[in-house]
């Protein structure tokens, strides 16, 4: 992510968190499932969470973290932690929710790039495809970037090209589509590729 950016959103979350500002949360009992089951097939020890937000936040998901099982979680949001605390470290598995949306469109490939570089096993992206509400105090939407799951599977498959494949990196895509459907993306660009959309309720 370009400093420019990261600059402009420490601003914004700086005041934004001052106002004890919570996520809701309300997906995260629909992504444990499928990050479990990554971790479990892939066996993998150390985990990236990347866009974790703020130390407090950290600590109300303790029961999400707890749920992965018996792994070490790094938690890491560039808009808040030293870039340093991660520099040069890899991990199995990368995990990041109900971020990418909120980054400027242009970024999200950037970040995206270093989750490939980063992760050894496997990349988990949970993103709504919808505008899941929320604004700084200036009135700008938290969600920048609500595009389809389509445009997310596109930016995931561009990326893959360079040294890696997906047969070597498993990587799903979870959309949240609205309060009562998901859709489920897997290894798009392997031979064992699925789409599946289901239904919450």
């Amino acid at each position: 992510m370009d400093q420019i950016s990261i600059d402009y959103y420490k601003k914004k979350y700086d005041k934004l968190y001052g106002r004890d500002y919570y996520p809701s949360d309300a997906f995260l009992s629909i992504y444990v499932g499928s990050i479990y089951k990554l971790i479990s097939e892939t066996k993998a020890k150390t985990i990236l969470h990347y866009g974790a937000e703020t130390e407090n936040i950290r600590q109300s998901r303790k029961w999400f973290y707890d749920l992965l099982g018996d792994v070490t979680i790094k938690c890491y949001d560039p808009f808040l932690d030293d870039p340093k605390e991660i520099e040069g470290l890899n991990f199995d598995g990368v995990i990041c929710f109900d971020f990418l949306q909120r980054v400027q469109s242009h970024n999200v490939a950037p970040i995206c790039e270093y989750f490939f570089k980063t992760a050894n096993k496997f990349i988990f992206n949970g993103v709504a495809t919808f505008d899941t509400g929320g604004e700084f105090v200036d009135g700008e939407p938290i969600s920048t970037t609500v595009r389809p799951h389509d445009w997310w599977d596109r930016v995931m498959m561009n990326i893959h090209g360079g040294s890696r494949t997906m047969q070597q990196l498993k990587v799903v895509q979870m959309f949240v589509l609205s309060s009562e459907a998901f859709r489920l993306s897997i290894n798009m660009c392997s031979p064992e590729a699925s789409v599946n959309t289901l239904n919450l309720l």
